[in-house]
C-alpha cells in the first residue's frame, strides 16, 4: 500500500480540511473512487487519539490524520501534493 497526499482543491472545505491522505491499496486503481482521510490542522483535532488520529507534518504545517472522517471520493477531485 502506498499513501499519497492530496491538496483539498473545494473552497466549501479547503479551509478546515486543507489535504487529504489517499488510504486505499493501489491494488483498486481501476476505482472510480479513493478512500480517503481528512487531514487538519492540530488546532483543529484538540487531543486526538495518538493510535487513531497520528500526526503527519506537511511542508511547515503539523496535520492531524481526522480518521472518523474517511470517506470515498471521485478519483477526479484528487490533485497530487507530495507522497509520504
Amino acid at each position: 500500500m502506498q499513501f499519497t497526499v492530496y491538496r483539498n482543491d473545494n473552497a466549501a472545505s479547503q479551509k478546515h480540511v486543507p489535504f487529504l491522505l489517499a488510504v486505499q491499496s493501489n491494488l483498486v486503481d481501476s476505482a472510480s473512487t479513493c478512500v480517503v482521510v481528512p487531514l487538519i490542522t492540530s488546532e483543529r483535532a484538540g487531543s486526538p487519539v495518538s493510535r487513531l488520529m497520528p500526526t503527519f507534518v506537511i511542508g511547515e504545517a503539523s496535520m492531524v490524520m481526522d480518521t472518523l472522517q474517511l470517506a470515498a471520493i471521485p478519483r477526479t477531485l484528487l490533485v497530487p501534493l507530495s507522497r509520504i
